[in-house]
């Protein structure tokens, strides 16, 4: 966590491990981070106590929704997007959501 005055950023990043055997290098696996939509608050993207993880998604979430109303009023880019049938996702004029 970066402290910023009274402001906190709180920022994810991808992480990857590699097995050791021997001295010598496995395979190497990207951890994943999933932050599920819960909708705590209000229909809003931007708004992290909306967020399982207390976050908005970035580039390195793999993100879930399972509900039916989003609005999203940002530029949005994630490493994945699995949506539950039935969702509306609204997007508002000059945004976008961008999938990895």
């Amino acid at each position: 966590m970066e402290g910023n005055g009274d402001k906190s950023v709180c920022k994810m990043v991808q992480l990857s491990v590699r097995c050791m055997v021997d001295n010598h290098p496995g395979i190497t696996k990207d951890l994943t981070f999933v932050n599920k939509w819960i909708g705590a608050s209000d229909t809003s993207w931007e708004n992290p106590s909306n967020w399982s993880c207390g976050l908005v998604p970035d580039q390195y979430a793999d993100v879930e929704i399972n509900t039916v109303n989003i609005t999203v009023g940002s530029l949005v880019t994630v490493r994945s997007l699995a949506i539950k049938h039935g969702t509306t996702i609204t997007i508002r004029l000059l945004y976008n959501v961008t999938v990895l």
